[in-house]
């Protein structure tokens, strides 16, 4: 069986400094064809010689190569473990791993600005077609954003007082 693993990042900002407001690590991949939508870090697991990827293993490499958070020395982070979903592909049945993490705002921007000079801008590249925007809840809904269809229905399944807030029309 081919398992995905998909990670949600849900960004709660508890500092004094209040740069944002609560935020979602979005990512947009640019070398995927049309439509391109926004949609939630992660990927298939690695499958090593002697044993597999663990789900969430699976989940801390995806967001280090797709946001450039490497959330393994994130002090205080909260992994949390949403479960899974079953999904079909033309390939035939899956499973869906949905995690969140919640992390520290000045944690993502210094981790971020390894890759980009100006991370209060909210929006970086790790790959030259891998987009990463962190994407302020509120803005999400308000003008309507478009999200992977099928993260956007795993999440409403998994966690549906999340999907609430920051999937106005998906």
């Amino acid at each position: 069986m081919n398992t995905d693993n998909i990670a949600l990042c849900f960004l709660q900002v508890n500092d004094a400094k209040k740069h944002c407001t609560p935020c979602v690590i979005l990512i947009k991949d640019h070398r995927k064809p049309e439509p391109l939508v926004w949609k939630f870090p992660g990927g298939t697991g690695e499958m090593a010689i002697d044993e597999p990827e663990t789900p969430r293993e699976t989940m801390m490499r995806e967001i280090l190569e797709e946001t450039g958070i490497d959330i393994a020395y994130a002090r205080n982070v909260t992994l949390q473990d949403y479960g899974t979903v079953q999904a079909r592909s033309q390939r035939g049945p899956y499973d869906v791993h949905m995690f969140g993490a919640v992390l520290d705002y000045d944690f993502v921007m210094n981790e971020v600005k390894r890759y980009h000079p100006h991370p209060e801008r909210h929006t970086w590249f790790v790959e030259p077609d891998i987009e990463v925007w962190l994407a302020p809840v509120a803005e999400l809904v308000e003008n309507n954003v478009e999200f992977n269809r099928n993260h956007a229905r795993w999440l409403r399944e998994l966690q549906p007082t999340l999907a609430n807030l920051i999937l106005s029309h998906n």
